[in-house]
């Protein structure tokens, strides 16, 4: 989707018109679900019927189909759907001939396809022609999960701006964040978000502007901590493509992943020659290597240290699990039960206000713990 970015110039103030002299005609593109819509609410389609032209990407389309059976005139402009994998020369195509349809007057163009693709239209429209809008047929997550529904094998997430917990957001899948409050609430997701994505990760803004139209910009999240109160004002939503796995370095299914790979039958040859056993002297090498970047306050080594017996922790379970002792999950488990179960006064209101009285409850759970085993 690197290929979907819309400059932040462009949506501000389409000043790079090629075409001039006169007045220039509005071009309003909107943005339909797909080529396999069926439905169109009542109100979309009586505000489309309020345009004098409407122009249509494709005779076969279901709205095509509806508007020949209502005797509502339109044009044709292309012979196919826009696709996820349109070429830039064709989008290009599609930009000048919708410029050429807008010479005699104002023009509302109807595109089904890909609705990021759509965008990827309308800033090329926009580096032609001063006068562009988008709108979209309904809500923008809506727009995007009815595409998303023909990736369901990559998934996606939904998920309330207000107390963003970044630990929940899956870089692996389509994101989208929705019910900003304040352009003060858009800046803390988006510092949450660096904390998961790197500082240069490009994402989709979808700005609300007046009735139902909206602007998407493709920016970094650098850039969107640049953007003007106003702009942040109109944040509606945001979209956030699926990262690559080499691109996760900041989630721990990554390294999952790539110890699942180094450990597994076309991994490794040392590795797989190892058991917990002989592995021991290295966890006990790189705790003490850790422990020494701690003393040192040697933070650089401190943060590579504890990467690294991470690693061997990763190893010892591989080990077990290929061993069907236990998995990596099951230590997962083990751990988040003990932490919850620990600590009363952090999670259920017990209370403990000093070190002492801390000590004293843990010491009392680890004796009921003793208790309840034998």
């Amino acid at each position: 989707m690197k290929n979907l970015k819309i400059a932040h110039r462009y949506i501000v103030k389409n000043t790079n018109a090629l075409i001039t002299g006169g007045h220039m005609n509005k071009i309003t593109i909107i943005s339909l679900l797909s080529s396999e819509s069926k439905q169109f609410s009542s109100v979309f389609f009586e505000v489309l019927k309020k345009h004098q032209r409407v122009v249509l990407s494709s005779p076969s389309s279901p709205l095509g189909r509806k508007l020949t059976a209502e005797k509502y005139p339109y044009e044709i402009l292309g012979e196919k759907t826009l696709q996820k994998n349109q070429s830039s020369d064709e989008l290009e195509k599609a930009a000048r001939q919708l410029i050429c349809s807008s010479a005699s007057g104002n023009v509302v163009y109807a595109v089904a396809g890909h609705p990021l693709i759509n965008e990827t239209l309308v800033q090329k429209v926009a580096k032609l022609h001063s006068h562009v809008e988008l709108n979209l047929e309904q809500p923008f997550e809506d727009s995007v999960f009815s595409y998303l529904k023909n990736e369901e094998a990559e998934g996606f997430q939904l998920l309330p701006a207000c107390h963003l917990n970044p630990d929940t957001v899956q870089t692996s899948q389509h994101v989208v964040i929705n019910r900003f409050s304040s352009p003060d609430n858009v800046r803390r997701v988006v510092l949450k978000l660096k904390e998961k994505y790197s500082a240069e990760y490009e994402f989709a803004l979808l700005a609300k502007r007046e009735g139902c139209t909206y602007r998407l910009y493709w920016l970094s999240l650098q850039e969107a901590l640049e953007l003007t109160e106003e702009e942040l004002e109109q944040a509606d939503s945001v979209y956030l493509p699926p990262m690559d796995t080499d691109e996760q370095v900041r989630s721990l299914s990554t390294l999952q992943f790539y110890i699942d790979e180094v450990t597994g039958p076309e991994g490794d040859v040392w590795i797989r020659e190892q058991n917990a056993h002989s592995l021991i002297q290295y966890l006990r090498e790189e705790t003490e290597e850790l422990v020494e970047a701690i003393q040192n306050n040697d933070r650089e080594n401190w943060k590579e240290e504890l990467g690294d017996v991470l690693v061997q922790i990763l190893y010892q379970t591989s080990i077990a699990e290929k061993e069907k002792h236990f998995s990596f999950e099951d230590v997962l488990e083990e751990v988040n039960r003990k932490i919850r179960r620990r600590h009363p006064h952090v999670f259920d209101g017990v209370e403990a206000t000093t070190p002492e009285e801390v000590d004293a409850l843990w010491q009392k759970i680890k004796q009921e713990e003793k208790r309840q085993r034998k």
